[in-house]
């Protein structure tokens, strides 16, 4: 019941993290369009105001996208992809949803769109192609706390981002 900042695990620990912040890295310096698509709960709202606003901040064109639970449905729709291709998307980072979305990540990758997932949930016996997934809870991830909240992960990748631009990662605290 006593966190301090200097307890916080290395981003890099995750699996896929470098591949995620190299090309969130890219994207911010190249100023591409980038869709963040967050779950409608909570955690996937509070995820995606906080990488809506750290991009923003840099210059990058984005738009976000939180789908309506009764219109939409859960998690990556191929109707929002759709809609994110049609404005130009370059990139779209998922946001405590997606770990399951194999047809959806394959539709992307079809269409020239990246996409990086950030999740929390447990995932399926295949994680969907994209240019990285973080998720502490996929078997193959080494990073030492799985039990981080979507919106954690999406701090991490934020993190990894700022160090990868040689930023410090202390200005995720900001």
């Amino acid at each position: 019941f006593r966190p301090a900042l200097d307890q916080l695990h290395d981003p890099f620990l995750m699996a896929d993290m470098e591949a995620a912040a190299r090309r969130l890295a890219r994207a911010i310096e190249d100023r591409e369009q980038v869709l963040v698509y967050g779950d409608y709960d909570v955690d996937g709202t509070t995820a995606t105001a906080l990488v809506t606003s750290f991009l923003k901040e840099r210059g990058v064109p984005v738009r976000y996208f939180v789908p309506d639970r009764f219109r939409h449905g859960y998690g990556l729709t191929q109707k929002a992809l759709e809609e994110a291709l049609e404005a130009g998307t370059r990139l779209l980072i998922a946001l405590d949803c997606g770990i399951t979305a194999a047809e959806e990540a394959a539709y992307a990758r079809a269409r020239g769109v990246d996409l990086i997932i950030c999740d929390h949930h447990t995932a399926g016996a295949t994680l969907p192609e994209a240019v990285a997934v973080l998720d502490p809870k996929r078997p193959d991830c080494p990073y030492p706390f799985p039990e981080l909240s979507g919106c954690a992960v999406a701090f991490k990748l934020v993190q990894a981002t700022l160090q990868v631009l040689g930023e410090s990662p202390e200005a995720a605290y900001r």
